[in-house]
Order: C-alpha cells, then sequence, then structure tokens
C-alpha cells in the first residue's frame, strides 16, 4: 500500500535537498555587512561568510519540518 502523504513528503525533501540558493548580490552584501571595527576582512571574505550565513539559515528553516512529531 503507498501512502500519498509519504510520497508528498519524501518529493518536497528532495526539492529542498537539490534546490540551488540564489547568490546575493552587491547591494544586499553591502546592506547586511557586519561592521567590525576590531578586524577588517576582504570583501569576498566577508561575501563567502555572508552566503554561509545565508545558507545556514535556509537549512535550519527547513530543517525544522524533522522535529514535528508524526502524525501531524
Amino acid at each position: 500500500v503507498e501512502f500519498p502523504e509519504a510520497r508528498i513528503y519524501e518529493e518536497t525533501l528532495n526539492a529542498l535537498l537539490y534546490e540551488t540558493l540564489p547568490v546575493p548580490d552587491n547591494s544586499l552584501l553591502e546592506a547586511t555587512r557586519r561592521r567590525n571595527n576590531c578586524c577588517s576582512h576582504s570583501e569576498e571574505e566577508e561575501a563567502v561568510e555572508l552566503r554561509e550565513r545565508v545558507r545556514r539559515i535556509h537549512v535550519k528553516r527547513y530543517s525544522t519540518y524533522d522535529d514535528r512529531p508524526l502524525g501531524h
């Protein structure tokens, strides 16, 4: 017996796992840049750091689906 909910869940997970994140443009990087007086980073390092932060937020947001109890 195949459960349609299981297939929908599986396809949703596959879409979330394999979707590509858009690379932020320069105006977004500039607007969200951290202003640290103690240390200076190159723009390239900051762009990589921001992309990783965005990726972690994105992954964390979608991983909360795994925390729900079964049956909901």
